[in-house]
């Protein structure tokens, strides 16, 4: 009878084991790896410390066999963040990014997890990527395979280079529509955010594109939160702004405005608390507060960027920036940006330079600014 249960239970066994090498020798044998080590001395004027000296490490890491053999993506991001200016500051260190990506069929995929997004090349939505430890997301999300649609339930925040995270009590929503196609190059670009006790907004962003050429328009909308625990008053207020690109090789010339409705009665306006500051206008900090929590006066920019390359490793960006009323006549200063990123070892090592000098305006309450980053980034592996 003994002789006979080992003999089953052999025979049960045999399945396990080989299911067992399957996934040793095909799918858990190859690992997708990245380090990113970055450091950055930076100086502001306006600071009580005027220079300062960071450094960040990210490891990511995937699993390109359990996506091709079991449809499903483990993806890991871990981030450590130094501040050698302050001995006082203990090291960050966090699960930046640890979320499992979901492919039913060839034409959808779905997400769980905490993640890293940007919407509308970070104006509205961003992960801070120029922050050494990026804001992240809590969200259940599904896409469509090209990315054109999207649908993002999220349940919490974690904000850049901190362990804090912010739990949404009802949760918030975003919906992306990406390109649709119009007529004469022209695609529509159509974003709901919905986030709790905050905001909602929608935007709707027209674009017109040739070979070298691209203009593109977005009139966005906010009004008082739907979802929310307690009443939250929020005026309904604007944003809009046009942008012409011309291409041409190496070289990118970038003109365009921008404006942001005030609230009446000098209360805060149209907010984007989410963005990246500096995918706005600019380097220095001057209305980076103002873009998040909302202007009290009608403010718009208007602004010249241009990109070239100097040397085959080399891209040199400089840029200006006048900020004025909608009626241009109140000066709130202006800026100008030189920005310089050299490849040092292709694809791997780089160093960036970043200099802005903020001049207030006679109507400014801001005051003078001159802010420069240098940054050494080294990235080793490659996620596959």
């Amino acid at each position: 009878m003994m002789n006979s249960c080992i003999v089953i239970l052999v025979i049960a066994l045999i399945p396990i084991f080989a299911v067992k090498d399957v996934l040793e020798q095909y799918v858990l044998n190859d690992i997708g790896t990245q380090i990113s080590l970055l450091s950055r001395t930076n100086y502001d004027d306006t600071s009580p410390t005027p220079w300062q000296s960071y450094s960040s490490i990210l490891a990511k890491i995937n699993f390109p066999n359990v996506e091709s053999y079991l449809n499903l993506s483990p993806n890991i991001e871990f981030g450590h963040f130094f501040n050698h200016t302050r001995s006082s500051s203990a090291p960050i260190s966090r699960l930046t990014e640890s979320y499992l990506g979901f492919f039913p069929n060839s034409f959808w995929h779905a997400w769980i997890g905490n993640r890293r997004l940007s919407f509308e090349s970070g104006r509205f939505v961003s992960d801070a990527s120029f922050n050494l430890l990026p804001r992240t997301f809590g969200q259940f999300g599904i896409s469509n395979s090209t990315h054109t649609m999207s649908l993002l339930w999220l349940y919490h925040v974690t904000e850049p280079d901190t362990v804090n995270s912010h739990h949404y009590p009802n949760g918030s929503l975003i919906a992306a529509i990406n390109d649709v196609p119009l007529r004469l190059n022209t695609t529509l670009s159509t974003h709901i955010y919905l986030f709790d006790g905050i905001s909602d907004t929608i935007s709707y962003k027209i674009t017109y594109k040739t070979d070298r050429h691209t203009i593109a328009a977005t009139a966005a909308f906010q009004s008082s939160p739907s979802i929310k625990t307690v009443p939250v008053a929020k005026s309904s207020t604007r944003y809009c702004d046009i942008i012409y690109l011309a291409e041409r090789d190496q070289q990118s010339l970038k003109i365009g405005t921008r404006f942001f409705e005030s609230g009446p009665k000098n209360q805060p306006g149209f907010s984007s608390p989410y963005s990246s500051g500096h995918s706005w206008d600019g380097f220095t900090n001057s209305y980076q507060h103002d873009v998040r929590n909302g202007f009290k006066s009608h403010f718009q920019s208007i602004f010249s960027i241009l990109q070239f390359e100097f040397k085959p490793d080399t891209q040199i960006q400089i840029s200006g920036f006048w900020f004025r009323d909608h009626t241009l006549r109140k000066n709130y200063g202006g800026e100008i940006n030189l920005g310089i990123q050299k490849e040092m070892i292709k694809n791997s090592m780089f160093w960036v330079y970043k200099l802005g000098q903020f001049f207030p305006g006679t109507h400014a309450n801001t005051p003078p600014e001159i802010a420069m980053w240098l940054d050494l980034s080294l990235n080793l592996g490659d996620i596959k």
